[in-house]
């Protein structure tokens, strides 16, 4: 099994989200994530940050960015374990209303794998480079909150994953929102939560 698994990075995978206005794709954002993941057949903790933009180029098309790092997040001695990658994608909007937004979301995705035994010596890297495909919902809520969730498939040379998503925004202050957000891949988890800024 390849230690690259789509839920390791499963925010880049995700179409592009943002809160207020309908049709508002205009944000940037940082998340914390903690994630367990199914390698060898045991569970091993992950954690790390991501980071991820988007720009409305018009009322139907918007562009994204994101990066993400996450590092094994478990005390075995001399065994370190990261994985970092990024996504571009392109999005357009199928249709909106004051209650929901439909869209979807066609990304370049590329990953790359490093694990290393200090006491052994010996290290391994991977990279994978492939296409993810997906589409979301947002749902207004309320005023100031939205739920939001989506799925997603990313094909890699060496196979592809589908990746399913929910996530809660609430704005605390205008233009600002804090994120809470759940991702699941074929028994992989993944869990965040962070700050966004709308612009």
């Amino acid at each position: 099994m390849s230690i690259i698994k789509p839920i390791l990075l499963a925010s880049l995978l995700a179409p592009g989200l943002c809160l207020a206005e309908a049709s508002n794709f205009n944000y940037v954002e940082i998340d914390y994530l903690q994630q367990k993941i199914d390698i060898l057949g045991g569970d091993v903790d992950f954690n790390g940050f991501e980071l991820s933009g988007s720009y409305e180029v018009n009322d139907e098309v918007f562009v994204s960015a994101r990066y993400a790092d996450v590092s094994l997040d478990e005390d075995v001695p001399g065994l370190k374990a990261d994985v970092d990658g990024y996504a571009l994608g392109v999005g357009y909007i199928f249709g909106s209303n004051s209650t929901a937004t439909v869209f979807g979301e066609l990304s370049y995705v590329d990953q790359s794998a490093k694990a290393s035994d200090g006491l052994t010596g010996t290290s391994a890297k991977a990279d994978a480079d492939g296409i993810s495909a997906g589409f979301g919902v947002r749902m207004n809520t309320s005023e100031r909150t939205e739920l939001n969730f989506g799925l997603s498939y990313v094909d890699f040379d060496e196979g592809g994953a589908s990746l399913g998503y929910v996530e809660f925004v609430f704005e605390f202050v205008e233009d600002f929102s804090g994120t809470l957000n759940f991702a699941s891949s074929e028994g992989d988890t993944s869990a965040g939560f962070g700050v966004r800024y709308s612009y």
